[in-house]
């Protein structure tokens, strides 16, 4: 999702463009010392004629480039969602359906942006310059509001319609193929994430790993990651491919002893036996107080939800190398493991209401090495028998909710 995220940014321009009067004017002539074609070449195929928007989607393209130089964000979501609703009232052709989706989608009501998008690409004219963005669009609002399951099909018409446009073919794939994991349809998402991954996005195969091994699926999950560390070798995402690869050749075996110095609430880890563990990697040495907190909230509907049901969640963290009784201190790096494990049942106290779950303290770079963490906050999932199934690195709110659909299929297993 986050590089769905990333894309929509450089896609603003691109659809800027895309909305501006110079996509509806026909080609300019070869400027002069440009090459003539040669004498015996084909003729070129004769292009469509510009299509001409309807009067609707001018006013409503006009009001989308105003809405668009607004630089204050909550006055631009503010103002596009009330120009959105003064157009809702109204029976619109095709084309004004596209500039009113993008309006919703400014004003984060993404359901009925994806509807409009929806709507435009049903009934749209296909030589219209913005239907290749409309059915982007449509993919990435289904997408973000949990209708992932109906975006394939718009993946498809793109690849028929656009398939050199490689780099949002593979991009729309991605979306998919993480909105269905979000959703909890592993299976689904499996092919999908592998037409982005074989259309080398960057990042798709780490969810593809991910969704095999929730499947139980391990051998391919570990000639996948082995496959894909091969690939990126040398590449940016070398290490990111390398500790997937390491991860995968672990999934499916016993997980590792805690091997902490102590814990916030003297946790007897036999009592673990049995149960589903969510163990997530954090400390404050390296993530702000915010940060940890904004974690801590994430990770509350989880226990709420699923604690009854055989959940268990443990965090090891990093030495905290503070005082959180006298903050305005300053660091403390010489604090022994038993002043350490002491502000965790400080840190517990102080939430509000208190962390429900167990905190850990790490002892050693050894015993970090050990769960193969990889950046923070890490999380790794432990089945009913003990053994390794998922890791997943982010704590960002989309990647939390993939972290519940793969607790709750690791809960079904008994």
């Amino acid at each position: 999702m986050r590089n769905a995220i990333l894309l929509s940014a450089s896609l603003l321009a691109a659809l800027f463009a895309a909305c501006g009067g110079d996509d509806y004017s026909s080609t300019p002539e070869p400027t002069a010392g440009q090459p003539a074609a040669a004498p015996d070449a084909p003729p070129a195929p004769p292009k469509p004629p510009p299509v001409k928007l309807s009067a609707e989607a001018e006013k409503m393209q006009m009001e989308y480039k105003l809405l668009d130089k607004i630089l204050d964000y909550e006055a631009k979501r503010d103002g596009a969602l009330k120009k959105a609703e003064e157009f809702a009232a109204q029976t619109l052709p095709a084309d004004a359906l596209y500039f009113r989706g993008l309006m919703f989608q400014i004003g984060e009501d993404r359901k009925r942006a994806a509807d409009d998008f929806v709507a435009y690409v049903a009934g749209g004219d296909k030589n219209d310059p913005n239907y290749k963005w409309g059915l982007y669009r449509a993919v990435e609002t289904l997408c973000a509001s949990g209708r992932a399951a109906d975006a394939g099909q718009y993946v498809d018409k793109f690849a028929t319609m656009f398939s050199s446009e490689a780099k949002y073919l593979k991009a729309m794939a991605a979306m998919v193929g993480s909105g269905l994991l979000g959703e909890g349809k592993f299976d689904a998402a499996v092919p999908m994430l592998g037409r982005a991954v074989n259309l080398d996005h960057d990042f798709a195969g780490v969810d593809l790993v991910g969704a095999l091994q929730v499947l139980g699926r391990f051998d391919e999950a570990k000639a996948k990651a082995a496959e894909l560390a091969a690939k990126y070798k040398g590449h940016t995402e070398q290490e990111r491919y390398q500790v997937l690869a390491q991860r995968a050749e672990r999934v499916g075996r016993a997980a590792p002893a805690f091997n902490v110095a102590g814990w916030s609430d003297d946790l007897d880890t036999e009592e673990l036996k049995g149960k589903v563990v969510l163990v997530y990697y954090w400390g404050l040495k390296y993530l702000k107080f915010g940060q940890v907190k904004a974690l801590e909230k994430l990770l509350r509907p989880l226990h709420e939800k699923y604690s009854s049901e055989g959940l268990e969640i443990c965090g090891l963290s990093e030495p905290i190398q503070k005082d959180l009784t006298n903050e305005e201190a300053g660091p403390k790096p010489d604090m022994t493991p038993e002043e350490e494990v002491q502000q965790l049942k400080i840190w517990v106290e102080n939430q509000e209401p208190p962390t429900p779950w167990h905190l850990g303290l790490l002892v050693s770079e050894e015993a970090k090495k050990s769960w193969v963490f990889y950046k923070l906050p890490s999380f790794v999932l432990i089945d009913r028998k003990g053994n390794y199934r998922y890791f997943r690195s982010g704590g960002e709110a989309e990647s939390i909710a993939i972290l519940a659909k793969a607790i709750e299929k690791l809960l079904d297993e008994k």
